[in-house]
Parts: C-alpha cells; structure tokens; sequence
C-alpha cells in the first residue's frame, strides 16, 4: 500500500451500501464469523474468497455505481483513492450487523462513526454515475 499512494490513482476501493433486514442472509455467514474473530485490535483471523461471494451477485450487476476520485478516510487522507460505490443496497440481517457493530477501534471502544466530515468537492473533480445498458438484440 505505501507504493500505491505514491500515485494519484494508486488505489481502488469498492463500497456496498447495507440495508439492515429481519431475516439473517446466509451470504454473509462466513464473513460476519470471520469479523467476531477480529473484534479487538490486532486480532487476526482468516477468511475463504468463498466470504466475498456476495460481491459477485447478479442483482447487483444489474444496478448502477457511482465513481469518483477520492482520498483515504483515514490520516493522512492521501488523495490517491478511486471510489467506486454500488448504488443498491445489499441485505443483511439486523443481528449480522449489529456483529460488524461490535469491532473494536485503537481506543478499545466499538467503531461507531467511522466516517470523516463531508469535504467541500473540490474544482475539477467530478462524480461519474454509470448505469448499465442492456444490449436489444
């Protein structure tokens, strides 16, 4: 990572917007177990790519993403960051998520607003909006 902030578009980083739902979704099992194993700083935990399989879905192909360039949200806030977010939101359980809830920051505490303050977009910068196209044959 130290080499890739070196360049303005040394990074890619892909966002999924959660929608929290009654029902546990099965798709994030292993996932939600690998991250109680991880609840407090410098715990370690591994995980199968089979973790990640959600990413793949094809509901959320179907829907479009934003993109961006960006920074870090964390210090330095190194602008060498592409955003790419999906607009539709993935389902997980309420109790799943009360787990990713419960991970631990360097003070010990849960990480509960892990976001920096909205930044002032800045001139020449802008947000892309992509929406796929479906091809009539």
């Amino acid at each position: 990572m130290e080499a890739a902030v070196g360049y303005p578009d040394g990074l890619a980083v892909v966002g999924f917007l959660l929608e929290a739902v009654d029902a546990p979704n099965p798709d994030f099992d292993e996932l939600v177990q690998g991250f109680e194993a991880i609840r407090k700083q410098d715990q370690t935990a591994q995980l199968t790519s089979e973790s990640l399989a959600w990413m793949d879905r094809a509901e959320l192909q179907d829907g479009g993403y934003v993109t961006y360039k960006g920074s870090l949200t964390t210090p330095p806030f190194t602008e060498c960051v592409t955003w790419i977010i999906y607009q539709k939101p993935v389902e997980i359980g309420s109790e799943q998520l009360s787990l990713l809830r419960q991970l631990e920051g360097p003070d010990s505490k849960p990480i509960e607003r892990n976001v920096r303050p909205t930044q002032r977009h800045p001139p020449g910068h802008s947000v892309i909006y992509v929406e796929p196209l479906k091809a009539k044959l």
